[in-house]
Parts: C-alpha cells; sequence; structure tokens
C-alpha cells in the first residue's frame, strides 16, 4: 500500500509557498497577540493597512524577482527571528508592536529577493512605515489614509476591509463606553444598512477619482483621529462619516446619491447621538413621566401623592422618577427604528409624520407604565420583585414589549400599500 504524502513535494519546492507560509504565520502571531491582549482597535487599524499591502503583492505577484543571495537570506532569517523574539516577550500593545510588521515586511523582502531585488517592495514598506507612525491627529491620519488609496486605486478588498476596520472600532469603542445595552441597537441599525449595500451590490457605480477620495479620506481621518482618543459625543456619529467617506472614496461626488437611504438612516443615528444631551436638557421628560405613571396607578386603585418628580406611595413607599427612567433610549430608539422604516418602505407623506410620533407615543406609554408597575410593586413591599423588574433580566421585557408593538404598526402599514407600491420599493431597494 502506497501513502499519498497531504502536502504534495512540488508545493515545498516552489520558494512561493514558503514566503507565503512564513507571511502568514507572522500575520496570524501578531492578530493573535491584538486578541489576547484585547488590542481591539490596534488589530482593526492594521487590517487597512495589511489588506493594502496584501493587494500590491497580489497584483505584482507574476512580475516578483525571487532571487536572494546567502548575505541577504541570513540577514532576512535574523530579522524575522528577531521579530518572533520581540513579539514573544511584548506584554502589552504600543509602540513597539506597530513597528513590528515593517521590520517582518523587511526581513521578508531580504528572504525572498535579495539586497538587489529590494526596492520591488518600496510601497508596501512604506505603507507599514505609515502603520508604524505614532501620532494619532486628523492631518497625519489623512496622510496616511490618502497615501494608501493612491497606491491601492479604492480596490474592493480594501473597502471591505476598510468596512470591517471602522465597524469593528465603532463597536469596541461602544461597547467600552455605554456597553451592550446600546450595543444590540447599534448593531440593528449597521445590519440594516449592509443589507440595503449588499441588495444593490452588483448595480453600484464604482469610480474613483482624485477630489472625492481626498474629501473621502478626510472623513475617515476624522473617524480615526477621534476614535483614538474619546469621541464623547461625536461616537455616534462615527458610522456616518465612515459610510460618507468610504462613499466618496468609492464612487465619487456625482455617485453618492446611490448610498443615499444607508446615509439617511447613519445620519439620523449620529444625529441623535449628538444632540442627545442638548434634547435632555431642554425637554425634560421625568416630570411628565411622573405624571403619566400617578395617573395610570391611580386608575389601578393605588393611593398616591406626587410632588413633583416623587411620586409617595403610602404609607412610607416613595418612588424619584430620574432623568435615566424618563425613557430618552427608549425614545430615541423607536424613532431610529421608525426612520429605518420610512427609508426601505418610503410610502405616503403623512406616514413621514405619523410613524415617527407613533414611535414617540409608543416609547412614552410603555415607559410609564413600566414606571407604574414598579410603583405597584413597591407599594406592596415586593423588594424582590422591584429589583428583578428594574434592574434585573425583567427590565428587558419593557424594552422589548415597545419594539414588537411598532412593528406591528409598521407591519400593519406594509399590508395597507399596493401591490404596484410595493414592488415599486422592491426595485428601488436594488
Amino acid at each position: 500500500m502506497t501513502i499519498t504524502p497531504i502536502v504534495p513535494s512540488k508545493l515545498l519546492k516552489d520558494p512561493r509557498n514558503w514566503l507565503l507560509a512564513i507571511a502568514v504565520s507572522l500575520t496570524a502571531i501578531y492578530f493573535n497577540f491584538c486578541w489576547i491582549t484585547r488590542a481591539i482597535q490596534p488589530l482593526a487599524i492594521s487590517l487597512i493597512f495589511f489588506s493594502a499591502v496584501s493587494i500590491l503583492l497580489w497584483k505584482k505577484r507574476q512580475t516578483l524577482t525571487l532571487e536572494s543571495d546567502l548575505l541577504s537570506s541570513l540577514l532576512g532569517t535574523v530579522i524575522i527571528t528577531f521579530v518572533l523574539l520581540k513579539i514573544s516577550h511584548l506584554t502589552a500593545p504600543g509602540r513597539t508592536l506597530l513597528i513590528l510588521p515593517f521590520i517582518a515586511v523587511l526581513g521578508l523582502s531580504l528572504l525572498a529577493s535579495g539586497s538587489k531585488g529590494f526596492k520591488q517592495y518600496w510601497q508596501e514598506l512604506t505603507i507599514l512605515l505609515a502603520l508604524a507612525i505614532p501620532e494619532t491627529s486628523f492631518f497625519i491620519w489623512w496622510l496616511k489614509l490618502s497615501w494608501l488609496n493612491y497606491l491601492v486605486k479604492s480596490s474592493k478588498l480594501w473597502l471591505l476591509c476598510l468596512v470591517i476596520s471602522l465597524t469593528t472600532i465603532y463597536l469596541q469603542a461602544l461597547w467600552s463606553i455605554t456597553g451592550i445595552q446600546t450595543i444590540d441597537k447599534s448593531l440593528l441599525v449597521l445590519l440594516a444598512v449592509f443589507w440595503l449595500v449588499w441588495k444593490k451590490r452588483d448595480k453600484l457605480s464604482l469610480t474613483n477619482k482624485f477630489y472625492p477620495s481626498l474629501f473621502g479620506t478626510a472623513c475617515l481621518a476624522f473617524v480615526l483621529s477621534k476614535s483614538s482618543g474619546h469621541p464623547g459625543i461625536w461616537l455616534q456619529a462615527i458610522p456616518f462619516f465612515s459610510a460618507f467617506g468610504i462613499a466618496l472614496i468609492a464612487s465619487g461626488f456625482q455617485s453618492i446619491k446611490q448610498y443615499w437611504r444607508e446615509l439617511t438612516i447613519l445620519f439620523v443615528l449620529g444625529l441623535f447621538g449628538v444632540l442627545k444631551q442638548p434634547i435632555e436638557y431642554h425637554f425634560a421628560l421625568t416630570t411628565f413621566t411622573a405624571q403619566f405613571a400617578n395617573a395610570v396607578l391611580g386608575l389601578l386603585g393605588v393611593e398616591t401623592l406626587r410632588q413633583g418628580t416623587v411620586i409617595l406611595l403610602p404609607p412610607v413607599a416613595a418612588m424619584d422618577v430620574v432623568e435615566s427612567c424618563a425613557g430618552y433610549s427608549k425614545i430615541f430608539w423607536l424613532v431610529e427604528i421608525a426612520i429605518i422604516y420610512l427609508v426601505m418602505f418610503p410610502s405616503k407623506l403623512l406616514n413621514n409624520f405619523i410613524v415617527p410620533l407613533t414611535a414617540i407615543a409608543i416609547a412614552f406609554i410603555s415607559n410609564g407604565v413600566r414606571v407604574a408597575f414598579l410603583g405597584v410593586l413597591l407599594a406592596s413591599s415586593n423588594e424582590a420583585g422591584f429589583t428583578y423588574w428594574h434592574h434585573g433580566e425583567g427590565s428587558q421585557l419593557f424594552s422589548i414589549i415597545p419594539l414588537v408593538i411598532l412593528g406591528l404598526f409598521c407591519l400593519y402599514l406594509i399590508r395597507q400599500m399596493e401591490p404596484e407600491e410595493l414592488n415599486y420599493q422592491e426595485s428601488s431597494n436594488r
């Protein structure tokens, strides 16, 4: 019986395969270190630069000269060994980590082509040298991204890696600042945008032009410079600026209108993120929520006495409706869902007002009922139930119910549309 080798000998004799295996292994070690040290943002940023390097190498793979001399091969081996030893002794991400890809490619270049063919890789080396620059200012990021875009010519793979990287950076920043409750809401918005783009992927006009690319890279530079520090009120605006910048790089000024649905959804998300604090400050809902909850408690036969935002529940219980209980987050969330519906299913002009107002009413009423329900638990001295429905898993139910109600309302509106209108919406989304 003869045993066939799993790896053919011809593959082992080809130096290209050895070089590819070394490059993939070094990249995997780099990404694994970022992952285990939870350096998610450096990992996502590195993906932008690594994808550009991969694209350039793939384009000229047939024309590369792979002839190295003994001295260059030894030097390249020493450099790669140094990179492996250095990363094995690192305990945390920092400037050293960012310079290692440049050093590794420097060693691979010498190992592959020697000192005479070293100049073939000048573009890839400049890209990784740009990655190693630790500056986080807008201008530095703009120069970096403009250089990358100039070299790769808005390759589809690079644009896809930009989307993945910027989405990862946004979600990681969102997770670290606001927690999982905001992430699941933002994920729905992002999924709606990705779905819209995917449906019309074959009809998109992709044209790379100089001035739109400069402006687009400026938008991305703004995103990266903000996300590297504390984005603050700009956190929710990151998806819009990212999508706007990528759309300009991919399609230019004239064809950006093909992304109007996606940009509208992300613009609303960013607008609410920027205006959330001013709206909460100028339009206080705590008193209205307390009044509504007090009225519901009265209808349920619970004796109460309201003083401003405080609801007294005889004999000794009292409940203060603070800003976190006023329902701002539910209102913003349902209005975002309403905007997504209106963008994906445009209908009569009247619905453009009815759907958002209905979303606000559903969010306010459901939150008021929630506050009243908590008041009933307090009045009956059910502290365990109050904790479960206020802070525990029960609190999630009051977030799901208004979403389901709004979804049923939107489904009702869709069923009221004429078949011709639905067919038009289907064709316009593609």
